[in-house]
């Protein structure tokens, strides 16, 4: 089992801080001691009350995938540099890549279960298990879904 932190709303910015709802920004294991800046459920047991909260992140708990393949979920989408790419913007020698967007892959929100946006909605947490969340991940340029 793993835990995934999502951006739960757009958020703009410059560069890297640009998170569009759905980026996934973290997967740790299963039992991970979040802060209550990432999880609702421990800013209530910090603050008392859920008054405050930001609600810019929720967690899945999702259950038949390990850390290892959860985390191909948090890479950015890089792709081979181009010799134009490297005449234009002068890359590091040791980079030779050229990064397309700041997550490779994104979730759906408003496509999730009912049942799963509600415990969001309710606790900014939801368990589910990874064919349960599968088919609401999408590449975010070639628009495939997971398979698996």
């Amino acid at each position: 089992m793993v835990e995934i932190v999502f951006q739960r709303e757009n958020k703009g910015g410059n560069g890297d801080k640009n998170h569009v709802a759905g980026d996934p920004h973290i997967a740790m294991p299963d039992g991970f001691a979040w802060g209550s800046e990432e999880d609702k459920r421990f800013y209530i047991v910090k603050h008392g009350n859920s008054i405050g909260w930001h609600n810019r992140y929720f967690t899945l708990k999702i259950s038949g995938i390990s850390l290892n393949r959860a985390r191909i979920f948090i890479e950015p989408h890089k792709v081979p540099a181009t010799i134009l790419d490297t005449e234009l913007s002068a890359p590091d020698p040791e980079d030779r890549f050229v990064y397309r967007s700041r997550k490779r892959w994104g979730l759906f929100i408003d496509e999730l279960p009912e049942r799963v946006k509600t415990a969001i909605d309710n606790n900014g947490y939801a368990e589910v298990t990874v064919d349960q969340i599968k088919p609401f991940f999408r590449h975010k340029t070639e628009g495939m879904q997971i398979s698996g």
